[in-house]
C-alpha cells in the first residue's frame, strides 16, 4: 500500500480539504473511475485485480451453473392471477431493475433481499456500439457478463431478465444518413444543443421505418441471445427485453413538439401503407379531397398540415385524412418494429418470456406522434408475453391518497392472457430527485408501495421496482422499512394469488379509447384541456368512493358483463355500425351511460351533430369557435375545467358541444351563454343517457351521478377503494376512521397484512389508522380457513 493509505501517514504538507461528501451520493458517486483518475500505478493495479475478483464467480459455482438443467419460463394463470412458472415452482411477477451491480448501493440491496422472495432482477446494456462494432460479441457483451456475475454473487438463487436497448446510435446514423428520422419542424440538431428530454428536440436517430436499421437491430438482438447461450448462467435467464425509442419506451424521438418522422425511410413506408389502403392514386386523391399528390410522390405531412385549422378534431372527410393516415402508419411502424425484435429474441432463445415497454394508453399528454395505440396488435402477437409501463408523473397519480391510475388498461391484458407490469419508479423518501412527486416520510413510501402491490391483485398484473440513476445516490428501496415492506407485500400477494380465487364485480365501466388521441387533439403538447380530458376526469372519478373498471372500447364490446353505469370518457369517432353495437350494449332498463365532450361527432363522412344524437339519444349541437369550458351546476355550486382554472383563466376550446334537446333534465349550464352543458335523459325502453360537454373533474359530481344511477359507494369520497368477489382494498392519506359498506352481509373479514379477523357477520366494517395507510382485506364464508392458511404461509 502507498504511505498515504497508512494511519501513520502525516498529511501536514497536504492542502486543506475544501469539501467532504458521501462517496455513494451525487456528485461524488458520478466518479466511478476515481482510482484511475488519482491513483498511483500500484493502486491502479491492485484496484483492477480486486475489480476482476468482484465481477467473477467462484469456479465451483460456475461449474454448478453449467450443470443446472434448463427449464422453460412460462406465464401461467392461477385463480385468475398471472404467475411465472419455472420447473415445478410458481412465482409472483415481481422484478427489480434500475440497479448497477458492483456499486455499494445496488450490491447491498441485492444481498439483503436474497431471502425476501424477490428473485427476479433485470440487467440491461446498450446495443448501440454493437451496431457498428468490429469486435467479437464476447468483447462487446462483456459488461453484461460482469453485471450478471455480480447479481449472482450477491444472490446465488436469482433469476435474470436481460435487456438489450438502442438509444443514441450516433455513429450508425452518421454512416447511414438516409435511414434516420426527419422532423417536420426543421433540420436535425446536435445532441449537445438539446436538453435531456428526448421527446423534445430534433435528434439524430434511426427511423424504425428503415429496413437497414431493422436488419441491424435484429442482428444485434440475435447476437445478444447467441452470447447468452454460451454463458454458464444461461439457465437463469427467464426473459429478454429489447427496447428502442425515448427512454427505451417505444416512443418516437421529438414527439412532444418536433413532429417526426419525415425521413426518407418513413416516406417509403408511408407510400407503401397508402398503396395497400387505397390501391391507386385516384382513390387516394378522392379520400384526400386533393389532386396535388400521387402514391408515387406523396410525402409525410408538413408542419402546416399537422397543425390543421386549430380545432380539436381532424376531419376524415377532408384533407385531414392524410394526417390521420400518417399517424396510423407511424404507430403501426413502431409496433411492427418492436414485434420483430421480440420475435428475434423469442426464436433465438426458446423457453424465455419476451416483453417490451409499450401500451401507454391512459393519460399521456403528447400529440399523436407520441401516443401508444397498438396495444391489441402487440398483445395478439405470439412473440410478446408482457408489456411494462410506469404510471403518470404527477401528484394526482403518485401522491399518498391518490389512486395511482395506470397508463396501461389492465383488462386488455387479461383478455389476451398477457402480463401487464407496472413500473413502480416510486420516488421514496430517500430518493435524490426533486420533482414534486417525491415522498416526505417513510410511512408515505410504505403506504404507496403497498398500494401499488395491492392494485396488482385487482388488475391481475405484476410489478417492477425501478429507480433512475442506480449508480448515483442511495438506492430508493434500500432501507430497513422499505425492504421489509417489499418482503411483506410479496408474501401477502403471493398468498392471495395462490390461494384466493376472485371475480370482478364492478357495476361501473369506464371506457377509455386511446385511439382517439392518436387522431385528434393539439398538434404540439398543450395544456390544460388535454390533461383534464385524458386524465383528471379519471383521477377524480377514482376518488368518488365507487368501484369501477377501466376498459378499452374493444374490451367493452367483447365483454359479456352487465353494468349499471357506463362512462364514455372519449368516444368521439363512430359510424352507424359502431352506434348500433353500443346501443345494443347499453340501451337496457336500469343502464345509465355518460358521454363526455363530443360523443360521435367524428364520422368517416365528416363531422355530424346527427351522429351524436344517434349515438347518445340526445340532440346535441357543435359550435365551431373558441369558447370557455366552464359550467355552473343548477344545484350545489360551480364546476370548471378543473383545479387548473386559476392557472389558465383564459382557456378556450374549439369546438364546444351543447344540448338543444327540449326533453332533458338540465344539470348544468355553460357560464357564458347558459346553454345546457350537462343533461340527463330517460330513453325509450328504460335506459338513461347523460351528456357532459366538458370533463367532470369533481369527485362529488361523479358520486352524485353514480348514486342516481343506483350504484352503491364502498367508502366516503376521497378514499381510494377497490373490491372484487373476495378482496377489498382501501388507501388514504388521512387519519381517522374509514367505514367500508358492503353490498351484502358477510360472515367474516380478515386483515391480510396483519393476519387477523376484523369483523364478523356484518354488512359494514371500519378501520382506524394513522395517516398514509393502505389496507387489504379478505371477506367470505370461509374466512376462518383462509386465516389459518395465511398464518402458516411462508
Amino acid at each position: 500500500l502507498p504511505d498515504w493509505f497508512r494511519i501513520s501517514f502525516q498529511d501536514k504538507n497536504w492542502p486543506n480539504a475544501v469539501e467532504f461528501g458521501d462517496a455513494t451520493a451525487i456528485p461524488w458517486s458520478c466518479y466511478s473511475n476515481i482510482v484511475d483518475v488519482i491513483g498511483s500505478p500500484e493502486e491502479k493495479k491492485s484496484y483492477r485485480r480486486k475489480l476482476k475478483e468482484a465481477f467473477s464467480l467462484a469456479p465451483d459455482f460456475v461449474e454448478k451453473l453449467k450443470q443446472e438443467k434448463f427449464y422453460p419460463a412460462a406465464l401461467i394463470w392461477e385463480n385468475g392471477q398471472p404467475l411465472f412458472r419455472i420447473k415445478d415452482s410458481e412465482y409472483s411477477p415481481v422484478i427489480r431493475l434500475g440497479l448497477k451491480p458492483g456499486t455499494l448501493q445496488s450490491d447491498d440491496f441485492i444481498y439483503k433481499m436474497r431471502n425476501s422472495g424477490l428473485l427476479f432482477y433485470e440487467i440491461g446494456m446498450s446495443g448501440d456500439t454493437r451496431l457498428v462494432s468490429n469486435n467479437t460479441p464476447e468483447e462487446d457483451f462483456s459488461i453484461l457478463e460482469e453485471r450478471v456475475n455480480r447479481v449472482l454473487k450477491m444472490n446465488p438463487n436469482a433469476y435474470l431478465v436481460l435487456q438489450i436497448g438502442f438509444s443514441k446510435m450516433q455513429e450508425w446514423c452518421e454512416r447511414n444518413p438516409d435511414e434516420v428520422i426527419g422532423y417536420a419542424t426543421g433540420a436535425v440538431q446536435p445532441d449537445r444543443m438539446l436538453s435531456g428530454d428526448e421527446t423534445r428536440g430534433r435528434r439524430l436517430r434511426p427511423s424504425p421505418a428503415s429496413q437497414m436499421f431493422q436488419h441491424d437491430a435484429n442482428r444485434v438482438v440475435w447476437e445478444f441471445c447467441e452470447f447468452i447461450k454460451t454463458r454458464p448462467w444461461k439457465s437463469r435467464v427467464v426473459a429478454i427485453r429489447p427496447s428502442f425509442g425515448v427512454t427505451a419506451e417505444s416512443m418516437y424521438y421529438g414527439s412532444a413538439s418536433d413532429m417526426p418522422d419525415t425521413g426518407k425511410a418513413m416516406t417509403v413506408k408511408f407510400r407503401q401503407f397508402l398503396k395497400k389502403r387505397y390501391g391507386n392514386t385516384l382513390s387516394m386523391q378522392k379520400a384526400y379531397h386533393s389532386k396535388k399528390e400521387s402514391l408515387e410522390t406523396i410525402l409525410p405531412p408538413t408542419k402546416e398540415e399537422r397543425m390543421g385549422t386549430g380545432v380539436f378534431f381532424r376531419n376524415p372527410a377532408s384533407k385531414d385524412r392524410k394526417v390521420l393516415d400518417y399517424y396510423e402508419c407511424m404507430q403501426e411502424t413502431m409496433a411492427d418494429f418492436m414485434i420483430s425484435l421480440a420475435r428475434t429474441a423469442k426464436e433465438s432463445l426458446p423457453g424465455r418470456l419476451v416483453g417490451i415497454y409499450d401500451g401507454y394508453e391512459v393519460g399521456k399528454f403528447y400529440p399523436p406522434e407520441g401516443e401508444h395505440t397498438q396495444t391489441d396488435r402487440l398483445l395478439s402477437s405470439p412473440w410478446i408475453d408482457f408489456l411494462s409501463a410506469p404510471y403518470n408523473y404527477n401528484r394526482e397519480a403518485r401522491s399518498a391518497g391518490s389512486y395511482g391510475i395506470l397508463v396501461h388498461i389492465p383488462s386488455t391484458f387479461v383478455r389476451y392472457r398477457k402480463l401487464s407490469l407496472l413500473e413502480a419508479d416510486i420516488r421514496t423518501y430517500v430518493s435524490h430527485l426533486n420533482e414534486g412527486i417525491e415522498h416526505k416520510t417513510p410511512l408515505e413510501s410504505v403506504s404507496i408501495l403497498r398500494r401499488d402491490m395491492v392494485h396488482n391483485l385487482f388488475d391481475r398484473a405484476g410489478i417492477q421496482f425501478h429507480q433512475f440513476g442506480g449508480a448515483y445516490g442511495p438506492d430508493w428501496f434500500n432501507t430497513p422499512v422499505l425492504r421489509k415492506e417489499i418482503q411483506d407485500s410479496i408474501r401477502v400477494t403471493d398468498f392471495v394469488r395462490k390461494n384466493i380465487s376472485s371475480e370482478d364485480i364492478c357495476d361501473i365501466a369506464v371506457i377509455y379509447n386511446s385511439k382517439e388521441f392518436s387522431m385528434h387533439g393539439p398538434a404540439v403538447r398543450s395544456l390544460p384541456f388535454i390533461v383534464e380530458l385524458k386524465f383528471i376526469s379519471l383521477t377524480s372519478l377514482a376518488r368518488s368512493g365507487h368501484n369501477f373498471e377501466v376498459m378499452s372500447l374493444e374490451t367493452f364490446l367483447q365483454s359479456p358483463k352487465k353494468f349499471k353505469m357506463v362512462v364514455f370518457l372519449n368516444t368521439f369517432t363512430t359510424d352507424w355500425k359502431m352506434n348500433q353495437k353500443l346501443r345494443e350494449k347499453i340501451h337496457s332498463p336500469g343502464v345509465t351511460a355518460i358521454w363526455t365532450y363530443a360523443p360521435g361527432l367524428v364520422t368517416p363522412n365528416g363531422f355530424s351533430d346527427q351522429n351524436m344524437a344517434d349515438l347518445t339519444g340526445i340532440s346535441l349541437k357543435s359550435v365551431w369557435k373558441p369558447l370557455p369550458l366552464a359550467a355552473k351546476l343548477k344545484k350545489n355550486g360551480t364546476i370548471h375545467i378543473g383545479s387548473r382554472k386559476k392557472e389558465y383563466p383564459h382557456h378556450l376550446q374549439n369546438p364546444r358541444v351543447f344540448c338543444n334537446d327540449p326533453n332533458v333534465e338540465i344539470l348544468a349550464n355553460y357560464e357564458d351563454d347558459l346553454t345546457p352543458a350537462i343533461v340527463r335523459k330517460r330513453l325509450p325502453g328504460g335506459a338513461v343517457s347523460i351528456f357532459t360537454g366538458l370533463p367532470i373533474t369533481s369527485m362529488y359530481l361523479w358520486r352524485r351521478l353514480f348514486e342516481q344511477a343506483g350504484c352503491k359507494a364502498l367508502v366516503a369520497p376521497g378514499i381510494v377503494s377497490r373490491m372484487n368477489s373476495s378482496l377489498i382494498m382501501i388507501h388514504s392519506a388521512n387519519t381517522g376512521k374509514k367505514i367500508i359498506t358492503l353490498p351484502k352481509k358477510v360472515k367474516g373479514i380478515i386483515d391480510l397484512y396483519n393476519a387477523k379477523v376484523v369483523a364478523e357477520n356484518v354488512n359494514k366494517f371500519s378501520v382506524e389508522d394513522s395517516q398514509n395507510t393502505t389496507g387489504l382485506f379478505y371477506y367470505g364464508d370461509d374466512y376462518a380457513e383462509v386465516l389459518k392458511r395465511l398464518q402458516n404461509w411462508k
